[in-house]
């Protein structure tokens, strides 16, 4: 039924559609195109009017919904990032596994349940916009649209696992600032704001007994000179049980402390983003996956999404969710994505399975 050969040729297609985030008007075209041949009326959901490839893509009715977002990164170092080509069974490209080897997959089932029953399956369908920015416009206002919909499988790369739970994050910016500089040949003397930013880091690290991820850091200069200021963003995981209230006091107690450490130098803290560690509401699809894999002879797996998705906003409006998809989260983002043609394959399977016998 569903064969390599067409899996291949399709995510191919959709890697070489360039669509980093904020230009996803092209391949919302093609899934356009693609969707209203199996037979689907789709409709735009626009985020912002004054754009016009700044839309959500939706179709399909049904208490149970699929969202995928279509967005990705830029090539980030990825030598012909958007030029996808196949080794041993792997396909290489920007987006292959996060997020366009799920949407092939899901094509390819929504195609094969048409090709087979004549109908079209009792899903509602949406593939956002902008979920690898900050904002996370897409999902948000897809929420306003949703209707009677109960539960929802949110496609990330899960490597084929039934993510019933999502790590927390806490994202903040640390900024240290000294009103003294000097040229650099006297730099004993005076207090250095990226070491005073490393310290701090260090001390969080040590405290909170766990490490940080250090998404971006900046300052001094190449003259020289004893710089003024430093600033990171900084990630820190929040573990199951864990309030944010109690985490950001904990940040702020160890930055006062530090604070008193150093004279004439201003340290400021601020919150970027924060998630706690979710535990999705529960509804029938968990079962209903595990189902879908033992009709094809395999044994289901679960696991806990490591990262934020899109999940995230359907909890917060009561809806059940799993995270779920094919594809090595590690590897996203990276000059190494990948995604194997055979998990492809099965996902698609599972989905069909779904579609024909679960809904």
């Amino acid at each position: 039924m569903i064969d390599e050969l067409e899996i291949k040729s399709l995510l191919k297609k959709l890697i070489r559609i360039r669509s980093v985030s904020g230009h996803e008007g092209e391949i919302l075209e093609f899934l356009n195109s693609v969707l209203s041949d199996i037979g689907y009326k789709t409709k735009k959901i626009f985020i912002d009017r004054r754009k016009k490839e700044r839309y959500n893509l939706v179709c399909g009715e049904g208490e149970v919904g699929i969202c995928a977002h279509v967005d990705t990164v830029p090539a980030l170092g990825m030598g012909n990032a958007f030029l996808p080509y196949e080794k041993n069974g792997i396909i290489y490209g920007r987006g292959s596994s996060d997020n366009k080897g799920s949407i092939a997959g899901l094509i390819l089932s929504l195609y094969h349940y048409k090709k087979i029953t004549k109908n079209l399956p009792k899903v509602f369908l949406a593939f956002t916009v902008d979920e690898e920015e900050w904002s996370a416009y897409g999902v948000k206002k897809l929420i306003e649209h949703l209707g009677r919909l109960k539960e929802m499988i949110v496609l990330e790369p899960t490597e084929l696992k039934i993510c019933t739970e999502q790590e927390g994050s806490f994202e903040f910016e640390l900024e240290v600032e000294t009103n003294l500089s000097a040229h650099a040949s006297f730099f004993e003397k005076y207090q250095n704001p990226i070491k005073i930013l490393f310290r701090i880091i260090e001390k969080i690290e040590k405290d909170l007994k766990r490490k940080s991820n250090l998404l971006e850091i900046s300052g001094g200069w190449r003259y020289y000179a004893v710089p003024k200021n430093a600033k990171s963003l900084v990630e820190i995981k929040m573990k199951k049980g864990e309030k944010k209230s109690w985490l950001e006091s904990r940040i702020k107690e160890i930055i006062k402390s530090e604070s008193k450490m150093f004279e004439k130098t201003r340290i400021n803290f601020k919150i970027i983003d924060i998630e706690e560690y979710l535990i999705f509401k529960k509804g029938k699809l968990v079962k209903r996956l595990e189902q879908a894999f033992l009709k094809e002879g395999l044994a289901p797996l679960r696991g806990v999404m490591p990262s934020w998705t899109e999940a995230s906003e359907f909890h917060k409006a009561n809806i059940a969710c799993v995270v779920f998809g094919p594809g090595n989260l590690e590897q996203s983002h990276t000059d190494k994505e990948h995604i194997k043609i055979k998990d492809v394959k099965i996902f698609s399977k599972v989905l069909f399975n779904l579609f024909m016998y679960y809904l």
